[in-house]
């Protein structure tokens, strides 16, 4: 089916071929790209389920490998993956309308509820966090399929990220610890606001 869908369908050569082969195996276009769909989303749902095997039930780590089982499959598998995203569509589906249980979602909500059984992550919506999550990486995908985001993300002193995986796994900090900055880091930055405060009362 994803061969068929691959051919140039605007070739005359082509359009017969694929004509009879469309009639022969599905019952038009809409089913050839259904199946192409459904067979995305096995690969996918083959990806994201080996990227946790290897990990703690509960730990954020599983949800971490998750992650990078995505933009593995994202990369590995652009064709599929520009098909199942296609975002031209005539309306947007359900998440459980999607293949494959979700097209992968309720792996991902349900490595969100384990984390926060374990106190991994913090206490909220797991739908919320889950769709956070979902589209960071997402987003991660998408911007680099269209851009080269590797050179823009370069840290001083630090190795240029040559490829997705390795600008996701440059994000993990972020992804562990947030924005904020470490406790000990924000308490000295209270203190010197405080002591240049205090110096200059003194020198009024």
């Amino acid at each position: 089916a994803y061969e068929i869908y691959q051919c140039d369908w605007s070739s005359d050569v082509c359009s017969s071929d694929l004509a009879t082969a469309i009639y022969h195996h599905f019952a038009g276009k809409d089913q050839l790209v259904q199946r192409v769909v459904e067979s995305g989303y096995k690969r996918f749902g083959e990806y994201l389920q080996r990227a946790v095997e290897q990990e703690r039930k509960g730990s954020l780590d599983c949800l971490l490998a998750l992650g990078e089982g995505y933009v593995r499959f994202a990369f590995e598998n652009q064709e599929y993956f520009r098909i199942l995203y296609n975002i031209q569509v005539r309306r947007p589906c359900q998440i459980e309308d999607l293949p494959g249980g979700g097209g992968g979602y309720h792996l991902l909500r349900q490595c969100v509820v384990d984390a926060m059984d374990t106190g991994e992550i913090q206490t909220a919506s797991p739908d919320l966090v889950a769709h956070y999550l979902w589209t960071c990486v997402h987003g991660l995908v998408t911007l680099t399929l269209a851009c080269d985001l590797n050179r823009a993300c370069q840290t001083p002193g630090e190795d240029v990220p040559t490829s997705a995986v390795q600008l996701y796994r440059a994000f993990e900090p972020l992804l562990r610890g947030g924005l904020r900055p470490p406790a000990d880091s924000a308490t000295a930055a209270g203190r010197d606001v405080s002591t240049d405060n205090n110096d200059s009362d003194c020198e009024q």
